[in-house]
């Protein structure tokens, strides 16, 4: 029974996990390294942005999305996975339906991961900045965007990927009113009618998923710090 009860809710929650993982770390990379070389004015600007996003409540934004795209501009719909006429379209119709139904969603969770992303790709990058081996590399006669690509970038990623593999689970439990918002059928919105019905066994099982992707992100989040630092190879060679 609980095993079917998540099992049907999880092809429209990975979905939607995958999709906000993956565009709020590729737009906060991207802000986040324009924000660690930009001039004062514009690093305020988009500091004061990023810092907003990310205090935001995932279910005040939805809402504020919803009034805005739904019953303002009448672009998109509110609620749902599918329209009520989705049964009867076939091909690209049925997909643009689905991708509608999903923007919304998927535009909140992404906005709030993008603060936080870049926020800290942003300090990241400064810290790494300011280290004695960029400067070398600048006095070798590299250009700004050699040290960048070559010394910066990668050296940043190490704790970027550490914040990532912890967002895998709170994507998992962070969601869990923004999906009730939009009526979206995944894990969060089982979680909140279990909670409501006061169906226990559900809510323990949705809470040991979640335990389980905090050990397996740990874990890939150490395999990719190992990729991405060889220090961390020779070290375990050594060892």
């Amino acid at each position: 029974m609980i095993l079917t009860v998540l099992g049907e809710a999880t092809p429209a929650h990975i979905p939607r996990v995958c999709a906000t993982l993956f565009l709020s770390y590729l737009l906060g990379l991207a802000v986040g390294a324009w924000q660690s070389g930009a001039v004062p004015r514009v690093d305020t600007a988009l500091s004061n942005t990023t810092v907003t996003l990310f205090a935001l409540p995932g279910f005040w934004l939805g809402l504020m999305l919803v009034m805005t795209f739904t019953y303002w501009a009448h672009w998109l719909p509110a609620f749902g996975a599918a329209g009520l006429d989705a049964d009867g379209l076939t091909g690209w119709s049925r997909v643009a339906d689905r991708l509608r139904h999903f923007a919304l969603p998927l535009a909140t969770l992404t906005l709030i991961g993008v603060g936080g992303a870049a926020r800290f790709v942003r300090g990241a990058m400064r810290d790494v900045m300011s280290q004695p081996f960029v400067r070398t590399a600048e006095a070798k006669g590299l250009t700004a965007f050699q040290v960048t690509r070559r010394h910066v970038a990668r050296n940043a990623l190490i704790p970027v990927i550490t914040l990532m593999g912890l967002s895998l689970p709170a994507l998992f439990s962070g969601a869990v009113l923004v999906e009730a918002v939009f009526a979206w059928p995944g894990v969060g919105r089982r979680l909140v009618e279990a909670v409501q019905a006061r169906d226990y066994p559900v809510v323990v099982a949705a809470t040991a998923v979640s335990a389980v992707l905090v050990v397996a992100a740990n874990l890939l989040t150490d395999l990719g710090i190992a990729w991405i630092d060889p220090r961390i190879r020779r070290g375990r060679r050594t060892m």
